[in-house]
């Protein structure tokens, strides 16, 4: 549910794999097309969206849940390269 509304959000396979893998348990040994593998990555992404429910975009969820994913898989030294790099970036621009 998204701001009392049932919506679909759309994800590749080979994202929600690398997802499954990251966050583990029991449901990663059995893969992105077992049940179980669906269900863990399903319930990591309500979390996400029910977390930031206020600072949600307007359009475009599946985009934001697509960069939430990558920046829970991506190596924290290249994350935290990034966010300095983008808050450098910020902080010239304005934005």
């Amino acid at each position: 549910m998204l701001r009392g509304k049932r919506t679909t959000i759309t994800v590749d396979k080979v994202t929600t794999g690398y997802l499954l893998a990251k966050i583990g348990g029991y449901a990663a040994t059995l893969g992105i097309e077992s049940k179980a593998g669906k269900a863990q990555v399903r319930k990591w992404i309500q979390r996400q969206v029910k977390d930031e429910e206020a600072h949600l975009p307007e359009k475009n969820i599946s985009q934001w849940v697509q960069s939430r994913i990558i920046h829970e898989i991506v190596d924290p030294a290249l994350r935290s390269a990034f966010d300095k790099t983008r808050e450098n970036l910020l902080t010239k621009t304005g934005d």
